[in-house]
């Protein structure tokens, strides 16, 4: 294989482009439960994770600012992944 050709197949992308990956955010997110009383955790959390996707699913962030708040939500709805 020549060097020339290595690359012929290659795709240039460019930011704002959609691609088929982009696709992929049609899929059920993992629900995240992000329980702390600073607010900051909770923005650093989306800021950090908010493009992360595991599985091929996206992330959805709900946030708690106690455990007894956490509790009541866990209860009310048992779909969280973390």
């Amino acid at each position: 294989m020549h060097s020339d050709n290595l690359f012929a197949e290659d795709e240039l992308l460019f930011s704002g482009e959609e691609t088929d990956e982009s696709m992929v955010h049609e899929l059920e997110p993992w629900m995240v439960l992000i329980v702390d009383d600073e607010p900051d955790v909770h923005s650093m959390t989306k800021m950090v994770l908010g493009d992360f996707a595991f599985e091929d699913r996206p992330l959805e962030f709900v946030s708690a600012q106690s455990g007894k708040e956490s509790l009541d939500i866990l209860k009310s709805d048992p779909s969280f992944a973390v």
